[in-house]
């Protein structure tokens, strides 16, 4: 029985009964059963009036499920060849192993979660769907302060939400075609690779206090859509740090391309990062603003502060004679800017690093703007702006 989603709701409700087979395998089913009757009675059949997720009988495996039960057990277990093993159980008041009723004694119950008061969790790709549902939601009963994602992830969830605070560590992990949106305050995402060719936005944030570190992102953009691998949107104090990103998109559209984007959200701090991108040039709509290709571009971000990154971005397509290119474009009041690599070449209209906001401070920065078309620029500041350019070669 494998692969399965079961809703119940009625008076008394039982997912899965196995009685008597040779071998019972149970795996990877994603069970509900909401019964109003919490207690067991005699229904006048070998197997009574119950509410649990999977009544056991005889000899069986039961592994990777998730059980949600509205009675007492996730599991009731009479047989004494069972194995119950990394399953995902919730009843109306017990979790994990001790949501297992085995009247037996001698089943092997184990590994199961939640554990109560667990720290960290461990998960593989053939457990990831005990910790998220099959809409890529983190698990409301999943409430360790940690996740160690552990080897190579694929042929799962493409969006992946983490709405609580929680550290995602990696432990050599790959994640191929998977991304985050992280809805909540204080998550960390450490030391992960992704690898994507198709998907359009790796990492969303919403939350203050995300912190995005020591990870590899090796991302191929979307055709014909707006891409980004990191796109952050009124969260602030975002840490960025330590990361290495490789971006490329070819299209013959008119898209955004972005390998970092920021919108109103403040104290944002990208440092240490190294940032490749090969990106189409795009005329700049004049009459709403609007950019297209940016490495990093930071919109309305006050206090935003950029530390010893290396960032460099290269056109692969053009369409018109305006397409232009930014690799660090900052938007906002107080930006610090100190210590990069900031290049741009191959671009019609090129520009290294733009400028717009009072008392801003670029400095011990190098610049370098490879002319290939019509115009090429190494510092821009827009107007109405003020502050420090010092030490920049």
């Amino acid at each position: 029985i494998d692969c399965n989603k079961i809703q119940l709701n009625g008076n008394y409700t039982i997912g899965i009964a196995e009685m008597m087979m040779d071998v019972a395998i149970i795996t990877n089913n994603d069970i509900f059963v909401y019964g109003t009757n919490k207690d067991m009675a005699n229904a006048g059949d070998m197997v009574p009036a119950v509410t649990v997720g999977i009544f056991s009988m005889g000899e069986s495996e039961i592994n990777n499920n998730a059980i949600t039960s509205a009675g007492n057990w996730t599991i009731f277990n009479s047989y004494s060849d069972v194995e119950i093993t990394y399953n995902y159980l919730v009843s109306s008041e017990l979790l994990g192993d001790d949501s297992v009723n085995d009247t037996s004694d001698d089943a092997v119950v184990e590994n199961n979660i939640p554990v109560a008061g667990a720290t960290n969790y461990n998960l593989t790709n053939d457990t990831f769907f005990l910790f998220f549902d099959d809409n890529g939601i983190l698990r409301e009963n999943i409430t360790a302060e940690s996740l160690t994602f552990i080897g190579e992830f694929s042929d799962l969830t493409i969006w992946n939400e983490i709405s609580r605070p929680i550290r995602l560590i990696s432990d050599n992990a790959t994640l191929h075609d998977m991304s985050f949106v992280i809805s909540s305050d204080d998550v960390t995402l450490d030391g992960f690779t992704f690898i994507s060719k198709d998907l359009s936005q790796i990492i969303t944030v919403y939350g203050d206090n995300v912190q995005i570190t020591n990870n590899v992102f090796m991302v191929d953009g979307a055709d014909d859509d707006n891409n980004y691998v990191i796109y952050i949107s009124e969260a602030d104090e975002v840490l960025i740090y330590n990361n290495s990103i490789l971006f490329n998109v070819e299209t013959n559209e008119t898209n955004k391309n972005m390998a970092i984007y920021a919108e109103e959200s403040q104290k944002l701090s990208i440092a240490e990062n190294t940032i490749y991108s090969r990106l189409p040039a795009r005329s700049v709509d004049w009459y709403t603003g609007t950019i297209y290709s940016a490495g990093v571009f930071l919109n309305d971000c006050d206090y935003a502060d950029l530390y010893n990154n290396t960032i460099a971005v290269m056109s692969n397509d053009q369409i018109s004679t305006y397409d232009t290119i930014y690799t660090a474009y900052i938007l906002g009041d107080n930006a610090t800017i100190l210590k990069n690599q900031i290049g741009v070449v191959e671009a019609p209209y090129g520009y290294a690093l733009v400028v717009a906001g009072k008392n801003f401070k670029i400095q011990n920065n190098i610049i370098a703007a490879v002319k290939k078309g019509t115009y090429a620029c190494g510092i821009d500041i827009e107007s109405n702006s003020e502050g420090l350019i010092s030490n920049n070669d």
